[in-house]
């Protein structure tokens, strides 16, 4: 983290990787950077999808919004705590 970028940033797009763990690690790398009230927007959501699962991963399914089709956006109100990692199946 860039820690004299704590709090700073009022706006973030997120458009690289497409795995999951992409996301998750995208998301939450920035999640220090911003400041209460600003906006995380991603791209490529399709509800289902390895974004959509990453997102969902992180932040608040409840307070996830999709504005236009395949956009996602997040307010950020207070930083979610990370949370454990599913894993399939018993593995």
């Amino acid at each position: 983290m860039l820690p004299h970028m704590k709090d700073k940033l009022d706006f973030v797009w997120i458009d690289d990787g497409h795995a999951e763990e992409d996301l998750r690690r995208d998301i939450t790398s920035f999640l220090p950077l911003m400041r209460k009230g600003s906006q995380l927007f991603g791209h490529d959501w399709d509800g289902n999808n390895d974004v959509a699962r990453g997102v969902k991963s992180v932040l608040p399914e409840s307070q996830i919004s999709i504005p236009v089709p395949r956009l996602w956006q997040w307010t950020v109100q207070d930083i979610p705590q990370a949370q454990p990692r599913t894993t399939c199946c018993g593995r």
